[in-house]
């Protein structure tokens, strides 16, 4: 046995991309030659917990000790509300000049002309530090739109502790498969003394992906198309309802209020599940919620099948938006949040592990032990695995779409087999739209 080392987009805004490409004209206007030397104040927007406004807060108050003249508001919101807020404020001409985008949306507000080419302003916006393959995801035409924040990868997050309880050992991550997965999970709830801790918590949208991926098909090509295959939904879905039969993962009505809550709410957070997958920024997240000691694990199946699914994806994007009327002081704020080591310090491993080789460096020493232990997975599986190809135009109501039917399939109102041929005319017409 060997143990290793010791965390999208939800919903698809309310506004449409055509709403959006009527509002910024349909391109982005190129950015002026000489930035004002005159004060000028930023809107700088992101979702996530109070514990990221503090980070940002800090980098912020960092980056206007470097740049006095500039005066950045920051926007935190809420995971749920975040896109719709941005979609309207875009549409109604009144955008953030610097915005996290993830999953689909920075090609969608590209491609609509809602956001500024990042190589337009190389004067102050140094873009030469992210692979091409960091970039794909925020890429339209061969025009940049969005700069990643870091990078993460998939993983099975498991609690020592309940492993220990139970008297089953942690598996061996190299070899083990999911039928392996699936006899580990039920073994855990049999025999853990807590009757409300659980194998496995599951969570569909961080997981999908990488099941598709291990079967040669992912969820997309490189063309833009739906690849996954009716087989790997139809398997997939059958076994979650084999794991809530068994008892090894909670009933549906849990699964479903546990789908989009915050890491402190979730079961693995709660030291309540002995497995849960994750991104690999959210190890430490967990441990420091749970109060006990988290490893990541491979993924099951990484060696079952000819390819193996994790691949390591950027967190998130920073754009700005086309409507700023201060490109070029929008350009040094994501130079500043993506590339200056001062940020990297204040940031460390919150959005993902920085690509920036040289940020990196700088951090790495500072990481906690989580932190640190996530840093070694991600490398890990940079070295042996290729990017997938992006969620393409129109995919970004994907999670939303796949949580629905998981919840007919798992109360029993549609079979595994009806709900992967809807859910693969749903996501078909989607793309087909987007």
């Amino acid at each position: 046995m060997r143990i290793h080392r010791s965390i999208p987009l939800r919903a698809a805004a309310v506004v449409t991309v055509a709403a959006l490409l009527a509002a910024c004209g349909g391109a982005a206007e190129e950015p002026a030659d000489e930035g004002s030397p005159e004060a000028v104040t930023l809107k700088l927007t992101w979702w996530g917990s109070d514990a990221r406004t503090a980070i940002m807060n800090d980098v912020i108050a960092s980056f206007q000790e470097e740049y006095p003249h500039i005066t950045v508001q920051g926007e935190p919101s809420d995971f749920d509300s975040y896109f719709d807020k941005v979609a309207t404020a875009t549409a109604a001409g009144d955008a953030p000049d610097v915005l996290c985008l993830g999953g689909a949306y920075p090609q969608e507000y590209g491609a609509a002309g809602a956001l500024l080419d990042l190589n337009s302003v190389p004067e102050v916006l140094d873009t030469s530090a992210f692979a091409e393959s960091t970039l794909v995801s925020s890429t339209v035409d061969g025009t940049v739109y969005g700069l990643p924040t870091g990078g993460n990868a998939i993983g099975v997050i498991a609690n020592t502790r309940i492993f220990s309880e139970a008297g089953v050992e942690l598996p061996d991550d190299e070899s083990w498969t999911w039928e392996d997965f699936t006899d580990l999970a039920t073994e855990i709830s049999e025999k853990h003394p807590d009757a409300e801790t659980y194998g496995v918590e599951m969570r569909i949208q961080d997981i999908l992906g990488v099941y598709a991926g291990q079967r040669g098909d992912g969820l997309y090509d490189w063309d833009g198309n739906l690849a996954v295959e009716k087989d790997t939904l139809v398997d997939f879905w059958t076994m979650e309802t084999g794991l809530i039969a068994s008892g090894a993962q909670p009933s549906a009505e849990k699964t479903v209020e546990l789908q989009n809550v915050g890491p402190e709410l979730t079961l693995i957070g709660t030291g309540k599940a002995g497995m849960s997958f994750a991104y690999s920024n959210l190890l430490g997240t967990y441990a420091t919620s749970s109060g006990d000691e988290l490893v990541i694990l491979k993924v099951p199946g990484e060696n079952q099948y000819d390819h193996p699914g994790a691949t390591v994806l950027p967190s998130q994007y920073w754009g700005i938006s086309s409507q700023s009327e201060h490109p070029e002081e929008s350009a040094l704020l994501v130079d500043y949040l993506v590339n200056d080591v001062e940020a990297g310090k204040l940031i460390l491993a919150d959005r993902g592990l920085p690509f920036n080789a040289e940020v990196y460096e700088g951090i790495k020493d500072l990481l906690d032990p989580a932190s640190a232990a996530a840093g070694e997975y991600v490398t890990e599986v940079t070295e042996t695995t290729e990017p997938a190809p992006p969620q393409p135009a129109g995919g970004s109501g994907l999670n939303d779409t796949t949580q629905r039917f998981e919840q007919q399939v798992i109360f029993g109102q549609l079979s595994p087999e009806e709900a992967a041929d809807q859910w693969i005319a749903e996501m078909e017409a989607a793309l087909a739209a987007g």
